[in-house]
């Protein structure tokens, strides 16, 4: 995907994954304002891009997580408030 195009979907689009960019440049600075979660230069490491992608799902993990307690204390505070 061409590099506009891309910067373009980040700050329009709303991922529910995070987004790992690949990169030429050796400070690409864009895509993280534009929200990607990390980038990876070009020529690709295996075990760098392994372990990025590792991370990135142990975020994605976290957030799924916290979205969920988020969940359960609203319901929580709704099914007290119609106790009251």
């Amino acid at each position: 995907m061409p590099k506009d195009d891309a910067q373009n979907a980040l700050m329009t689009t709303k991922f529910s994954c995070p987004v790992l960019i690949k990169s030429d440049n050796v400070l690409d600075l864009t895509f993280v304002r534009a929200e990607a979660f990390d980038y990876i230069l070009t020529p690709i490491n295996n075990k760098e891009l392994d372990i990025r992608v590792k991370n990135l799902i142990k975020v994605k993990e976290l957030k799924d997580s916290i979205s969920a307690r988020d969940e359960q204390i609203s319901s929580l505070i709704v099914a007290n408030k119609e106790m009251l």
